[in-house]
């Protein structure tokens, strides 16, 4: 049975013995222990975080409620998993401890603090192999602070070598925020292998509220999302499945007004400048329900596609009730590009073209339909691009290479 200690009193177990001594008010010497006997910290009442604190190993998080303060915390990553802290105050002399395989569950995350504008995020993955975040909540409020994130500042160790990025599930969870366009994102991840956003629910976050950039084998299914301008986001990435999600645009719980997103669900490129980063591949994106409601003011596309290879989107329902949207119900188009360098070497490096693509029996409805569209030139549609039993208002699919068979809405 997994052994629990108790950040603020110890509970013995055949590990510990009553001469054990724990300072109750030194959050990481009780992340410490755990981390290095591969314990279940158990969080009593609240706990208030004020400096970024570290769990490695097989340590677990479960009860309680962690509130971060960002007026002390002063540093953009709040809960480090995999790195025990910098020595001699230098961030690339963080030492690295075995990849984190342990849990959070049930447990609530508070942002707390008087500078709204500070960005960060509570959760940060540098070494980070097959664990669980389950059935937690992340009350980010008007906070700019995310829950969750990894590869975005690699200058906290000393070598690319020493990052860690397989395996995780983040399920069941809850994330609440009063954003604006410029508020919170919800959870995200990149560089990242084998990564599962499973039966979430997130409400009011200001930007994309799942994403993966530079992400392989990836699955968002079933998640139930209220965003003010944010997308499921998968950029540069291979083997994607999002699958079952509702999706649907809110007025910002800050300001009670509609901002302008661009995208429910995006396919795409990071940046158009010079990378040797892949095109995205093998995504399946189906079976999702994605919800313009009356007074939104979208431009884009609900499902936009850019630049990828061997995609399917099929039995989506895409429902738009605004006049004010302006978005289309799908957009596939090439990516253009700066100076890209394709490590497939398929395409040139002035754009990704979009190679093999099937978009079967979905359906644009609502007062006002969104239609279906490609653009680009021909040249840059390489493959196959079939537009089967979808029902939309109107249709721009003009290649040699389509094949349609659709059916128009009255």
């Amino acid at each position: 049975m997994k052994k629990y200690f108790a950040l603020i009193m110890l509970m013995c177990t055949s590990s510990c013995n009553a001469s054990t001594q724990i300072d109750p008010n030194n959050i990481q010497q009780s992340l410490t222990y755990c981390s290095d006997n591969n314990l279940t910290c158990e969080i009593v009442g609240q706990i208030t975080i004020t400096k970024p604190v570290y769990i490695w190993g097989g340590a677990s998080l479960t009860g309680g409620e962690l509130i971060i303060d960002i007026d002390q915390v002063k540093e953009p990553y709040v809960i480090n998993f995999g790195i025990s802290g910098p020595s001699g105050g230098n961030p690339a002399n963080n030492k690295a401890e075995i990849p984190w395989h342990g849990a959070i569950t049930n447990t609530a995350f508070t942002v707390s603090g008087d500078n709204i504008m500070e960005e960060g995020r509570l959760l940060y993955f540098w070494r980070t192999e097959f664990a669980v975040i389950s059935t937690s909540t992340f009350n980010l409020g008007e906070y700019r602070y995310s829950a969750t994130t990894s590869g975005n500042h690699n200058g906290w160790l000393s070598g690319a070598g020493q990052y860690v990025r397989d395996g995780l599930r983040i399920e069941n969870n809850t994330i609440s925020a009063n954003s604006n366009a410029l508020g919170s994102e919800g959870f995200g991840l990149g560089l990242f292998n084998n990564a599962v956003f499973y039966g979430n629910h997130i409400t009011g976050v200001g930007d994309d509220p799942i994403a993966c950039h530079r992400c392989t084998n990836l699955t968002v299914k079933d998640n139930y999302i209220e965003s003010v301008d944010g997308r499921i986001y998968a950029s540069n990435s291979t083997n994607v499945e999002i699958s079952g999600n509702t999706h649907k645009r809110i007025k910002s719980p800050k300001t009670n007004l509609f901002h302008r997103g661009i995208a429910l669900i995006y396919i795409g490129f990071e940046i158009k400048g010079t990378t040797n980063w892949p095109a995205p591949q093998d995504t399946y994106i189906h079976h999702n329900d994605l919800i313009y409601p009356e007074g939104s003011i979208d431009a884009g596309a609900a499902i936009n596609i850019l630049g990828a290879r061997d995609t399917v989107v099929e039995r989506n329902y895409i429902e738009n009730n605004s006049l004010g949207t302006i978005a289309t119900a799908l957009h596939i188009l090439p990516q253009p590009m700066g100076n890209w360098s394709d490590p497939s070497g398929l395409d040139p490096n002035k754009v990704a073209r979009v190679h093999n693509f099937e978009f079967n029996a979905n359906i644009s409805n609502g007062i006002y339909p969104l239609r279906q569209i490609m653009t680009g030139n021909c040249v840059d549609h390489i493959g196959d691009l079939t537009v089967d039993l979808s029902i939309a208002p109107s249709y721009q699919f003009y290649c040699q290479s389509v094949q349609t068979n659709n059916h128009t809405l009255n």
